[in-house]
């Protein structure tokens, strides 16, 4: 099992040419695809390895939640992932007619695995309830939705999720 601390190199040392000729080993032999598209833009201490090693993260929680939830992951299964350094989080969309989960690259490192796991499941649930083919009508209130979607898509995440997400527990609490 390839554990993320194995992935995530500190960036001074990984400038060494050693190191650079080991870590390259290492992600070649990270299990299915993730080595092969972690590669593809590594490019060891410049922001393009923290994307990439975001990437790589992202990918390794899709990796987690299929063995779990085959469905779930199956959304991504086309490589539709996009850095989105404007996002503080993450969240799911369509891009010229594909489904797309950008992602935070800062947001991606500063959250465990696990919670991160649960962020993409929150992600595929949005997609499962159909939030994201949700054509308002002039009048709704934008958002009594927003709230609404985000609570029914944390009532089914198995995984923890980072802060304190919005639930009906809470919004129970303020009646």
């Amino acid at each position: 099992m390839v554990r993320l601390q194995d992935v995530d190199v500190c960036a001074e040392v990984a400038k060494s040419e050693p190191m650079q000729k080991a870590l390259g080993e290492f992600i070649k032999d990270l299990p299915g695809d993730i080595g092969r598209r972690f590669v593809r833009r590594r490019k060891v201490g410049s922001i393009a390895m923290k994307s990439s090693r975001a990437k790589g993260k992202v990918l390794l929680a899709i990796d987690r939640l299929a063995a779990e939830k085959p469905l779930h992951a199956g959304f991504w299964d086309d490589g539709g992932l996009l850095e989105d350094t404007t996002l503080g989080t993450m969240a799911v969309g369509f891009r010229h007619g594909r489904l797309i989960l950008y992602f935070s690259p800062t947001f991606v490192e500063g959250i465990t695995l696990d919670e991160l796991i649960g962020v993409v499941e929150h992600e595929c649930n949005h997609v499962l309830l159909q939030h994201v083919i949700h054509d308002p009508p002039p009048n709704e209130n934008r958002n009594a939705r927003i709230v609404a979607e985000e609570c029914s898509a944390n009532e089914w995440v198995s995984h923890p999720l980072p802060g304190k997400p919005i639930s009906y527990r809470i919004i129970r609490a303020f009646r």
